[in-house]
């Protein structure tokens, strides 16, 4: 999407949905501002902004200017988990009513309410577009900021323990470098999909086929900056799903290969032996048996034990089937909150079997929506749940806002009826009869085709 055609679509939103568009674009500003909130709650941007977009969002619904949501069954699932959510984070603001605890119950609801707003606005591959572009827009300033950093100096003095290499981790103005890492990994995604947007359509677009290769530039200095191995772990699954997703375009995957090829002979080794294996020394330690269990993931595992010592020992079979808070147990704040640095684990410990099983549910029941869109959208689709799915093992994607903007924005077109996303491919442009090797030569998909 041009600038231009961006502008256009933004101009034709209502304010209901503006102001969300307008929220992704200041987000990495707002971002830097997250120490404030040491001084005092009511001078933090972060906790200004966590409390009015749950009332925007509201007031964006009831305001009767959004159009109606399509109705999916992947409404109903995410639901039901947005509700246990809800449950069980105002039992814990009960319990143990502080600031942070709040803070953290409106971070946890804010995911599964953003959800039920996006279904409302995103209503097209057209507003799809409009968001991903305005997330590269917004990632202007994080990639000015990086590259201050990579040039001159860090901002901030973050060394990596020597246990992982050592070396200095770039941060910037923000709390840690989930903030790059969540542009990082946009970049790579959006990139990808407009990539494979222009190879199956022929034509060239902001981030074409000549310009993938600078997005691999500017994907790669970021993984240097932050030095984050899930990171990595991410970004070369979505490459390898770029390869995969290109099998069926000639164009696109020589183009593709040519630079994969270039960058395996000439730097494999090299980023490998440099970047990546310090950064999983731990790991591999621990799977030869040359270091205990608990110091595995940077010592996250010996922290789940701990705590799954306690929902094991400790806590009753109903809270275990629907989350901890109703126990009033003190460790529950640790539990259900970021110290976990695992979205699945905490997941378990905040809404239980039941709210857990219901989360997969989901991303399962997303997964096999991709199958009937286009080869673009269906690498979107799959990339967003495989960056969550690998993030979460080691890090709390759902805490982090410009990732959940990106990533449920994907999710809501997913739920999209397909002569809804797609609304200006006209009756004989899909049709199932005749045209079965256009959907395969073109990258289309239909139910049927």
């Amino acid at each position: 999407m041009s600038f231009k055609e961006w502008r256009e679509w933004y101009k034709e939103l209502p304010w209901s949905f503006k102001w969300f568009v307008i929220l992704i674009l200041l987000r990495p500003i707002i971002d830097n501002f997250y120490k404030l909130k040491e001084v005092s709650p009511l001078f933090s941007p972060l906790y200004i902004i966590g409390i009015l977009t749950p009332i925007l969002i509201l007031v964006s619904i009831y305001s009767k200017k959004l159009n109606r949501r399509h109705n999916s069954p992947i409404d109903n699932v995410f639901f039901c988990y947005g509700l246990l959510v809800a449950i069980n984070a105002l039992i814990l603001d009960i319990y143990f009513p502080s600031i942070s605890v709040i803070a953290n119950s409106i971070k946890w609801m804010t995911p599964p309410l953003l959800f039920l707003y996006l279904r409302h606005v995103i209503r097209s591959e057209r507003d799809l577009n409009g968001v991903l572009t305005a997330f590269l827009y917004s990632g202007i300033y994080l990639l000015i900021q990086m590259s201050y950093e990579l040039i001159f100096s860090s901002i901030q003095n973050d060394h990596v323990t020597e246990g992982r290499g050592g070396g200095e981790r770039l941060l910037g103005f923000y709390n840690d470098m989930m903030n790059y890492a969540v542009y990082v990994v946009g970049t790579m995604l959006i990139g990808g999909y407009f990539f494979l947007k222009d190879v199956y359509s022929g034509r060239k677009s902001k981030i074409g086929s000549l310009k993938f290769p600078l997005t691999l530039v500017i994907v790669f200095a970021g993984l240097i900056a932050i030095k984050h191995v899930s990171t990595w772990a991410v970004c070369i699954s979505l490459l390898g799903l770029i390869i995969l997703y290109n099998f069926r375009n000639l164009r696109g995957f020589i183009i593709v290969m040519f630079i994969v090829s270039i960058g395996v002979t000439f730097f494999a080794q090299t980023i490998y032996d440099k970047q990546i294996k310090p950064l999983i020394n731990k790991e591999v330690d621990v799977a030869h048996g040359d270091a205990l269990i608990e110091g595995g993931l940077n010592g996250r595992v010996g922290r789940w034990e701990k705590y799954f010592d306690i929902w094991i020992d400790e806590i009753p079979l109903y809270s275990k089937l629907f989350g901890i808070a109703n126990t009033g147990n003190r460790n529950s704040i640790m539990m259900t909150g970021g110290g976990m640095h695992n979205d699945f684990v905490r997941n378990l410990f905040m809404v239980g079997i039941v709210g857990l099983l219901l989360y997969f549910i989901f991303l399962v029941m997303v997964f096999f929506r991709s199958r009937y869109f286009r080869i673009p959208e269906k690498f979107l689709i799959v990339g967003a749940l495989l960056a969550l799915s690998l993030h979460s093992i080691s890090t709390l994607p759902l805490a982090y806002s410009s990732y959940i903007y990106l990533l449920l924005s994907v999710f809501s077109f997913s739920s999209l009826p397909l002569n809804k996303a797609y609304p200006n491919s006209s009756k004989g442009n899909i049709i199932r009869k005749k045209s079965s090797s256009l959907f395969v030569e073109k990258g289309l998909h239909y139910p049927g085709s």
